[in-house]
């Protein structure tokens, strides 16, 4: 039986777009998510992106330290970068929007699911909590 060999321009092709669509997974896996409120919910955009609806929202809280991240069961690891789905100590299942070189992370709990989201700077978490409480009141 004959196999299938790709030769010459077909092959450089083929090749050429499986390179770029990898580079564009990478790219966008280390864009930091994109955050947005609206009477909806919490919108972060991005790999896994999601919008959390307020009603649905719990147990918010900000975070100096990630826990320990333990098995990928679904996302991407790049380095520092984690998007994604994640057992992670003492909260079980959870979604990860996170670089664990930043230094504040906010977390909280929605459909029996932790959710992770970091920032590089306290300040940014701090106000995101903030509004995130104003909402869930």
């Amino acid at each position: 039986m004959n196999s299938l060999k790709l030769k010459g321009k077909p092959a450089i092709i083929i090749n050429s777009l499986v390179v770029i669509v990898i580079m564009i997974t990478v790219f966008l896996g280390l864009k930091p998510p994109s955050i947005a409120m609206n009477d909806n919910g919490l919108d972060i955009g991005g790999l896994y992106g999601k919008l959390y609806e307020w009603d649905l929202i719990e147990s918010v809280e900000v975070l100096t330290e990630m826990p320990k991240i333990g098995m990928r069961t679904n996302g991407m690891d790049l380095g520092s970068v984690q998007r994604g789905h994640y057992k992670v100590d003492g909260f079980g299942s959870a979604t990860l929007y996170i670089n664990k070189g930043h230094e504040a992370f906010i977390t909280f709990k929605y459909e029996g699911r932790q959710i992770f989201i970091s920032f590089a700077e306290k300040i940014k978490a701090d106000e995101i909590y903030i509004a995130i409480m104003n909402q869930i009141k």
